[in-house]
């Protein structure tokens, strides 16, 4: 078997490598935060139409640090 060599991390431009991995870094925390974001939009209207008002201001309100929680893992 071939074996992968990572020299290209020390002969590569610094922006080659950012574009190279940083991008494709954002772009996945981006769709992280918009799948968060419309999950708790739908849950709240929801909640707001049955006429849970507590409850949907309860849930939220946890979408804040469930983001930076799961932005910090990711």
């Amino acid at each position: 078997m071939k074996q992968k060599s990572n020299v290209f991390l020390a002969e590569e431009k610094i922006s080659v490598l950012m574009r190279k991995f940083a991008v494709p870094c954002i772009i996945s925390l981006l769709a992280a935060a918009v799948m968060i974001g419309d999950g708790c939009c739908a849950f709240v209207s929801i909640s707001l139409g049955a006429g849970k008002k507590e409850e949907a201001h309860r849930r939220g309100a946890l979408v804040v640090p469930l983001s930076c929680v799961f932005s910090s893992v990711s």
